[in-house]
């Protein structure tokens, strides 16, 4: 979108007539909420994955710790990326801050328009014709003024989603590690399948 061809009506307009930063709030929030679960799961996953091999040893153990190593890789890459998501939604709701400030009002626009009409319909032999220059010059201002202002805006939030890298899919949890070999139901004896009455 090219700000700079709008006028500043316009640009000044849908800064103020906006729905605001409450919204960039909400979403925020929401991200900010889901980092905490996914770092809670991740926290327990990791406590839990420690308190079996404190109790757990030998080669099926490892093999479970190095088939869940990429899974716990992932959930904390995972984590880093809920908290840079909501640290660029700050970012960008500065932005939207600072371009809120720093666009003309629109009180100033239309005081301007209002005065030049009045002017116009009052310019007599021309006895005007300076004000309603100054009136122009400073409107043409307002234009160059929000189109910069936009324009920085624009960029800024542009720099902010530069930083979110994709997300990756979680790998699976799987024997690749040829420690223990797995079994295969195919091979066991029929018997050995069936439960007993002893439980035996």
């Amino acid at each position: 979108m090219h700000f700079e061809a709008n006028p500043p009506e316009v640009n000044s307009g849908n800064m103020h007539a906006g729905p605001g930063p409450d919204s960039i709030w909400v979403a925020a929030h929401a991200w900010r909420s889901l980092g905490s679960e996914m770092t809670a799961v991740q926290r327990m996953f990791s406590r839990t994955l420690l308190c079996l091999m404190d109790a757990w040893q030998g080669p099926a153990a490892t093999q479970v710790m190095e088939a869940t190593k990429p899974f716990v890789r992932w959930l904390n890459e995972l984590c880093e990326q809920l908290h840079e998501v909501e640290m660029q939604i700050y970012e960008i709701e500065r932005a939207y801050e600072w371009a809120y400030h720093q666009v003309v009002p629109p009180a100033q626009i239309y005081t301007n328009r209002a005065e030049r009409r009045m002017l116009i319909r009052n310019n007599a032999l021309g006895r005007y014709n300076a004000q309603i220059a100054d009136l122009d010059q400073q409107y043409e201002d307002f234009w160059d003024e929000d189109g910069e202002v936009m324009r920085d805006y624009r960029l800024r939030v542009s720099e902010a989603l530069a930083q979110l890298t994709p997300w990756k899919p979680p790998p699976p949890i799987a024997n690749k590690t040829g420690l223990v070999a797995p079994v295969s139901l195919g091979t066991a004896e029929p018997a050995a399948m069936v439960p007993s009455r002893t439980g035996t």
